[in-house]
């Protein structure tokens, strides 16, 4: 998966310490949803690419080709802009 690919992916969060309640994106497929709840998760459904589970920006570094690859979170208006790598 390429670093764009991860930072689209479905997630979820916790928002307390105690109890089994749990906030995810309804596009996490729903048998993991109903095993979850078969274990005894509280599941509060979120639309997807909800603002509430974070957002990110990434830059990768591929030392073989010696290139940087970035990716930004559809959740936020951030931007991740890769620098030219330096030569030595």
């Amino acid at each position: 998966m390429n670093v764009q690919a991860a930072l689209e992916q479905s997630r979820f969060t916790k928002g307390t310490f105690e109890g089994c309640d749990v906030q995810m994106e309804n596009t996490i497929p729903q048998s993991v949803r109903d095993e979850l709840t078969k274990r005894g998760h509280q599941i509060e459904l979120l639309e997807p690419f909800s603002f509430t589970v974070g957002q990110g920006e990434a830059v990768v570094r591929d030392t073989k080709r010696n290139v940087n690859f970035a990716g930004a979170d559809p959740r936020s208006d951030g931007e991740a802009i890769p620098q030219e790598p330096t030569t030595k």
